[in-house]
């Protein structure tokens, strides 16, 4: 866990990673709330690394490594952390053996892009792109770049500012994704000085399609 910017995820989960979608449990005294808030952080950080590894994982060892044994938070803990995955990162945990029970993490929506490509890409960016592309599809498939960075700059994705999880978001959008053919971006003909335009990319419609990405889309804004 050492490793940046898994170590940065972890001394900043409780408080930046996804305030907005970690309400108060209403079951919990509130004496144990920070406890479970704290729990909560561990336990993304582990599956984040069992995600990185392209490992299974089994309740036993959540438990045991990710909750230090401690069995009664795990309910509520790994409904939470899988939640954060979903929304945040874009990863899904999946139960493959109800036996013993095992679980697997794959990326959300049939969506193969990862973002763990390097270095410099170690943490799961899925959660990020269905966001825009949700926001394309909202403004009729076609969205202009002052209003997709209207939008994220309410989640503090910002161009130009390093994002903890994301990077460089300018980057990621104009460039990665654009090679990837997850996005299209395109100069506005005839537009001086010029503007540009996002659209879905030949790769994210076979990937996936517009019901699912807005299902999910819309879920993740009503959380914000």
């Amino acid at each position: 866990m050492n490793n940046t910017p898994l170590s940065q995820l972890e001394e900043n989960a409780s408080g930046q990673v996804v305030p907005y979608m970690w309400e108060e449990p209403e079951q919990l005294n509130p004496f144990f709330q920070e406890e479970f808030y704290e729990k909560t952080a561990d336990m993304v950080v582990f599956l984040l690394l069992k995600c990185h590894s392209k490992q299974l994982t089994t309740k036993a060892e959540m438990v045991n490594i990710a909750l230090n044994n401690d069995q009664a938070f795990f309910p509520m803990v790994f409904s939470k952390a899988c939640e954060c995955m979903q929304l945040v990162f874009g990863i899904v945990i999946i139960k493959v053996e109800p036996r013993i029970p095992a679980y697997a993490l794959a990326t959300n929506l049939g969506l193969s892009h990862d973002g763990i490509v390097g270095p410099d890409y170690r943490l799961p960016k899925t959660g990020l792109l269905i966001t825009v592309l949700g926001i394309i599809v909202r403004e009729g498939n076609c969205v202009s770049e002052d209003e997709i960075w209207r939008a994220l700059s309410m989640m503090g994705v910002c161009v130009g500012i390093e994002h903890f999880i994301y990077g460089e978001p300018g980057d990621l959008l104009t460039n990665v994704w654009v090679q990837e053919q997850y996005l299209e971006y395109c100069q506005v003909p005839g537009s001086d000085p010029p503007h540009y335009v996002f659209l879905w990319g030949l790769r994210a419609h076979a990937e996936t399609n517009e019901g699912y990405v807005m299902e999910f889309w819309l879920r993740a804004t009503n959380r914000f």
